[in-house]
C-alpha cells in the first residue's frame, strides 16, 4: 500500500509540473518526457543575403534554411519571393536568378516562424580607371585637384568607391576624390571599388613651385656653319622641372654671326663667333663656331656637343664605394639574431627573405631608394624659405627650417636629413612626443624618438627628453641633432647614411638606429623627394660593397 502511494504521488507530480509547463510556455518538459511536440523557435540561414551577378553563368543558390532549436518536432519549410520577376524559390529553398536586375526577398516559413533573406540581383563589377595616373602639385602654391574615377560596365550596379592615400603627410585624399597637398614628396592616391575591390592609382608628386636653373647645356652645337646657311639651335634646362625655363641667345660678333632669340643661327662673314645660352638666373652654355666660305659643295654639320646625360653625371660628386670585410650571408645571419621586424598594420617578425632584400643594396641603387645611401654628414645649403615650404603642414615643426638650418651647421648634420627624421618620427610633427608630455611636472618634446624605447615609447622618450633638458620644440631639435650627430653621423661608429645606421655594415646587428627593415628605404623616398624639388641642394653617396660581391653603380636617372 505504501509504494503505491509513492507510485501516486510521483505521477501526481509529473501531472502537476507538465501542466505548470504547459501554462507557462516552458518547452523544457515538453523535451523530456516527449509527451508534447516541439514547436520550431527561430529559423537558421546560412547567408544573411544572396548576390547574383548578370551574365555570370551563376542563376542558383541554395538557402540551407533549417528548423531551430535541432529538435523541433514539425521541421516542414515552405519558401517564397516577393517578386518572381526576379527571383523564384522552389520546395528546397533553391533560388533562381532570373537575370534581370533588382531586389527582392525569400521568405521561409515554420509554423507561425519566419525568416526573410534579401537577394539582389545585379551587374557586377569588372574595372576602374582614374581621369589622370600622375599629378603634379607645389607645396608653396597649394591647390587642391579632383580625380574623377570611372567604373565598369558603365551600368554596374554599386559605383561605390573608396579613396586612400599612401602618405598623407605628402597628399591627402578624401572622399570625393579631391586631393589636397601637405608637404613636399610623392604619394600614392588609390581608388578602390567596394564591388570587387578593383583598384587604380595615381601618382601624386608635391614639390617646389620655384624651383631654379642649376644648368644649361646647348644640344647640338655645330663645329661651321657657311656664310649664308641657317640652323636651329636647341638648350636643355636642368633640371626639367625648374620653373623659368627661359634662354637667351646671344653671339659676341653679330658681324661673323647672328642667332635670334629662338636659337637660328645665320652665318653672315668669315670667322668665329661665341654663341651663348643664358638661363634666367645665369647659368650659361657656350660654343665657338666657324663661319666658312659657300663653295658650293654639299654640306654637312658636325655636332660638337657632349651627351646631355654625360654633363648632368659631371654635375654630381661620384659616389664613393666602401668594401666590408663581411659577406652578405653573414651579414643576414648577424641581423636575424637582433630580432628585425616588418611592419604593414602591425609590426611583425622580419623573414630571412625580407632581411636579404632590404640590406642588399643592389636592390636599391636607383630610383628614390638610392638615398638611403646619401652622406648625411655636412649641410645641403638650403634656404630657411625653402625648408619651411617642407615643414608647411607638419604639426609644431611649422616654421622651424631656421632651426633645423643652425643645428644641422651647429652638429655638422644635414638640415635635409633631420628635418625629414623629425617628420617621420613625430608623426608629421603631431605625435604626443612632438606636441609635449608633463613629466615630473615639466612639459617635455622629444622630435627624433630617441630613448622611445618599444615597451613604453611615450614615457620613456618623455623620460629622456627630461632628463636632458629638452623643455622646448627647439630644444629638442638642437638635443636630437647633437645625440644624432655624436651616436651615428659623426661618432666612432661613421653611421653617416641611412643604410649605416640601419644595418651598421662594418659591424652588423650592433648600434642600430631602428628594427623596421625597411625603415632606410622609407627615410629614403622622402629624402629622395626633397632633393629632387630642390637640386641644389649637395648630395653624394656612400655604397657599401659586401666581401665577394660587386660594386652596384648609383644611376643618376
Amino acid at each position: 500500500m505504501r509504494r503505491f502511494f509513492i507510485v501516486l504521488a510521483a505521477v501526481f507530480a509529473i501531472f502537476t509540473a507538465t501542466a505548470s509547463a504547459e501554462r507557462t510556455g516552458t518547452k523544457y518538459l515538453k523535451h523530456i518526457t516527449g509527451w508534447y511536440s516541439v514547436d520550431c523557435e527561430k529559423i537558421y540561414t546560412p547567408s544573411d543575403k544572396l548576390t547574383f551577378y548578370l551574365d555570370s553563368g551563376d542563376f542558383t543558390a541554395r538557402l540551407g534554411a533549417e528548423a531551430m532549436p535541432i529538435n523541433t518536432t514539425d521541421k516542414k519549410l515552405t519558401y517564397s519571393s516577393s517578386d518572381e520577376s526576379i527571383v523564384t524559390v522552389d520546395e528546397n529553398g533553391t533560388v533562381t536568378s532570373k537575370n534581370k536586375g533588382g531586389t527582392a526577398s525569400v521568405t521561409v516559413n515554420c509554423g507561425d516562424v519566419s525568416a526573410e533573406v534579401p537577394v539582389e540581383v545585379v551587374r557586377g563589377v569588372t574595372g576602374i580607371s582614374l581621369s589622370n595616373t600622375d599629378l603634379t602639385f607645389y607645396a608653396d602654391r597649394p591647390q587642391s585637384a579632383s580625380l574623377k574615377a570611372t567604373v565598369y560596365p558603365s551600368d554596374a550596379t554599386n559605383k561605390n568607391v573608396k579613396w586612400t592615400s599612401s602618405d598623407t603627410a605628402v597628399a591627402a585624399v578624401d572622399e570625393n576624390g579631391t586631393i589636397t597637398p601637405s608637404g613636399v614628396g610623392t604619394a600614392t592616391v588609390s581608388a578602390v571599388t567596394e564591388d570587387g575591390g578593383f583598384k587604380a592609382e595615381c601618382t601624386v608628386r608635391v614639390t617646389i613651385y620655384n624651383v631654379p636653373v642649376r644648368a644649361v647645356f646647348i644640344e647640338n652645337a655645330v663645329e661651321a656653319i657657311r656664310i649664308g646657311g641657317e640652323y636651329r639651335l636647341t638648350a636643355y634646362i636642368y633640371p626639367q622641372n625648374a620653373r623659368n625655363k627661359y634662354v637667351g641667345w646671344s653671339s659676341d660678333n653679330t658681324s661673323v654671326a647672328e642667332v635670334d632669340g629662338n636659337g637660328n643661327l645665320r652665318g653672315i662673314s668669315e670667322g668665329n663667333a661665341l654663341i651663348r645660352a643664358v638661363s634666367a638666373n645665369g647659368a650659361e652654355d657656350t660654343f665657338t663656331v666657324n663661319v666658312v666660305p659657300d663653295d658650293g659643295t654639299p654640306f654637312e654639320y658636325r655636332i660638337i656637343s657632349r651627351p646631355v646625360s654625360e654633363r648632368i653625371a659631371e654635375l654630381s660628386v661620384p659616389a664613393i664605394y666602401t668594401d666590408y670585410k663581411i659577406t652578405l650571408a653573414e651579414a643576414v645571419k648577424k641581423q636575424l639574431a637582433q630580432n628585425p621586424v616588418t611592419f604593414s598594420n602591425k609590426a611583425s617578425p622580419a623573414s630571412a627573405a625580407e632581411v636579404q632584400k632590404y640590406i642588399n643594396p643592389s636592390n636599391y641603387a636607383s630610383g628614390s631608394a638610392k638615398y638611403q645611401f646619401a652622406l648625411l654628414n655636412g649641410t645641403n645649403g638650403l634656404s630657411v624659405e625653402t625648408l619651411n615650404t617642407y615643414l608647411s603642414n607638419k604639426g609644431v615643426l611649422k616654421g622651424k627650417g631656421s632651426v633645423f638650418i643652425d643645428a644641422s651647421k651647429k652638429y655638422g648634420v644635414s638640415e635635409i636629413y633631420l628635418a625629414v627624421h623629425a617628420v617621420l618620427e613625430s608623426g608629421s610633427g603631431t605625435s604626443r612626443l612632438a606636441c609635449g608630455i608633463d613629466y615630473n611636472g615639466t612639459a617635455v618634446y622629444n622630435m627624433f624618438g630617441i630613448g622611445a624605447y618599444d615597451k613604453d615609447p611615450e614615457n620613456e622618450g618623455a623620460k629622456y627628453a627630461y632628463e636632458h633638458g629638452w623643455t622646448s620644440v627647439d630644444s629638442a631639435i638642437y638635443g636630437g641633432a647633437k645625440w644624432i650627430s655624436e651616436n651615428y653621423i659623426n661618432g666612432s661608429s661613421k653611421q653617416n647614411t641611412l643604410y649605416k645606421m640601419r644595418w651598421n655594415p662594418s659591424n652588423p646587428g650592433v648600434h642600430q638606429y631602428a628594427t623596421d627593415v625597411a625603415w632606410a628605404v622609407k627615410q629614403a623616398g622622402t629624402l629622395y623627394s626633397l632633393f629632387g624639388a630642390l637640386p641644389e641642394a649637395n648630395v653624394n653617396f656612400d655604397v657599401p660593397v659586401y666581401k665577394g660581391e660587386n660594386e652596384c653603380i648609383i644611376s643618376y636617372e
